[in-house]
């Protein structure tokens, strides 16, 4: 038998239904008169300033998506915008929730109204996009350090969009894990976590020179950024939170095949995408340190590097 899928929306009203059937008539006569309306819940500053935010990206990109037909770079920007609208929808979804962690069937706020936009052509479109982003990932940052200290998974929310928002415009955003109530754990559980993927990525990328032939343009490239990734190993490894690191195993899932140069791009993506992930639960594990969260928002390039869009929700692996 399969279990329904359960929203915070559904709980709460079948949960109504349950003591309205099970409540006794009222004998108490009433005067005649309207009965005040429930209070309802004020929607959070700062999750209506991001959820204006997210909603005039949306308009851009629907504008981008529906003038891209005309445009000469149509068949490869009209897939991306498709993909920025559809993301920045889920963003919106969320934001229009009582509990930004939880999917709700019929989100309670309203959509803000913000003015249609318009664009003439790619490069002005493009224009646009960045100038928006770059606001909109700075008040996105700017809720995720808020949040860090008085409700870390919120810092871990806010850090995903600002992450999203940083995106570049040329690439698609594709699907993958969303938000969700979890357990932060200690500080040295999610150390333990963090190294490991960070060894995983070492060994992603050695793998992937491996394979390369001599002449591949990728080879320096790979190799600037096992250089990197090698210092910090060393660099996590010497934290106190490590005192008993976990064994570093000979070999890690690939996650696919890494034969032909596009399958070792498509595995640098992931493995780098995983170490955006570890990062951020750090973010959510350290209350008073915003350097986790400033790691994971600085994984956006170091993903795309390799030519693949991030997720709708970056940091949420």
């Amino acid at each position: 038998m399969t279990t329904p899928a359960w929203t915070r929306r559904t709980l709460l009203a079948s949960g109504a239904a349950v003591l309205a059937g099970c409540a006794p008539t009222d004998p108490v006569i009433r005067p005649t008169g309207t009965v005040p309306p429930a209070r309802r819940p004020q929607l959070d500053p700062v999750q209506a300033a991001a959820l204006v935010s997210e909603t005039e990206l949306v308009r851009l990109w629907q504008a981008i998506a529906a003038a891209a037909p005309g445009w000469p770079e149509a068949d490869r920007f009209g897939p991306v915008a498709a993909s920025k609208v559809k993301a920045h929808s889920e963003h919106v979804s969320r934001l229009r929730g009582l509990d930004v962690l939880l999917p709700d069937d019929e989100p309670f706020h309203p959509e803000p109204t913000t003015p249609a936009a318009t664009v003439s052509g790619w490069a002005d479109a493009r224009s646009q996009v960045e100038a928006l982003q770059a606001s909109v990932a700075a008040g996105h940052r700017g809720a995720a350090l808020a949040s860090v200290s008085s409700r870390p998974q919120l810092a871990l929310f806010y850090g995903s969009l600002a992450a999203c928002a940083s995106a570049s415009p040329d690439l698609a955003l594709t699907g993958g894990a969303s938000p969700r109530p979890f357990a932060v754990g200690t500080s040295e559980a999610v150390h333990a976590v963090l190294i490991t993927r960070v060894w995983a990525l070492v060994y992603a990328l050695e793998t992937g020179i491996g394979r390369l032939s001599r002449d591949s343009q990728l080879r320096p490239e790979g190799l600037a950024r096992l250089a990197e990734v090698k210092l910090l190993r060393d660099e996590v490894l010497a934290r106190p939170e490590l005192a008993t690191p976990p064994r570093q195993r000979p070999d890690y899932d690939l996650g696919g095949p890494i034969e032909t140069e596009q399958e070792v791009l498509a595995c640098w993506s992931r493995a780098e995408l995983a170490l955006m992930g570890a990062w951020g639960r750090l973010a959510a594990a350290s209350p008073d340190n915003a350097d986790p969260l400033e790691a994971m928002l600085s994984q956006v390039r170091q993903a795309e590097r390799w030519g693949r869009g991030l997720p709708a929700w970056p940091g949420w692996t």
